[in-house]
């Protein structure tokens, strides 16, 4: 992997799995709140939410969100429970490895 590749370059390639009418938000801007909140220091998926909203819909639209409404807590259980999270892993593990 070359260091030049951002996050979410190597988020966009990840399998989709929800139905098109489930898809309120593009699956790489999700993951990479999280990856972001999750470097910050947030554990759960509330807290994610609540960095993500605190930092503002400029920080969310830099992520690739596309609307201001329907980030929450249940949105990263059910996105979480259907994604290839190990795969999600190895992504953000290559990424990090890449810069250090």
């Amino acid at each position: 992997m070359d260091s030049q590749t951002s996050l979410m370059e190597l988020l966009e390639g990840l399998h989709d799995p929800r139905r098109a009418q489930g898809k309120r938000h593009p699956l790489p801007a999700l993951l990479g709140l999280a990856v972001v909140g999750m470097l910050a220091g947030m554990t759960g998926y509330e807290a994610i939410v609540q960095y993500g909203k605190e930092r503002g819909w400029g920080f969310l639209q830099h992520l690739g969100f596309t609307t201001k409404w329907g980030l929450s807590k249940a949105t990263y259980s059910r996105v979480f429970r259907r994604i290839d999270v190990a795969e999600f892993e190895t992504r953000v593990g290559q990424w990090i490895a890449a810069r250090l």
